[in-house]
């Protein structure tokens, strides 16, 4: 599911730590606020990709792994780079936001 001019971009950074991952994308399936996108961007191998496709196909995301340790700035770029939302918000993945953070 992918809209093509979403209200917020929510960029999640992440490194190798999928089981981490998974608190803030549930986070993100609980929101009140539902015009928002999802750019997971993970700094190295693309460890995330198989449990987004698996547990995550119901939520509006995007994915890119930058293949080699580039640093927190550099995938933080990346997943700016790929927003198209009128605004970004940022997430890290071993946060979470409270269900109506994006409505407010």
């Amino acid at each position: 599911m992918e809209r093509s001019t979403p209200k917020i971009s929510v960029v999640v950074r992440t490194c190798q730590r999928p089981e981490v991952l998974r608190t803030a994308l549930d986070s993100l399936l609980k929101q009140t606020f539902h015009d928002f996108e999802v750019v997971v961007v993970e700094d190295g191998v693309p460890t995330a990709q198989k449990m987004l496709e698996e547990e995550y196909s119901t939520l509006n995301y995007r994915y890119a792994a930058s293949g080699k340790k580039t640093g927190r700035s550099c995938v933080g770029n990346m997943g700016l780079a790929m927003a198209r939302g009128k605004y970004i918000n940022f997430l890290d993945d071993d946060d979470a936001f409270l269900p109506n953070h994006l409505k407010t």
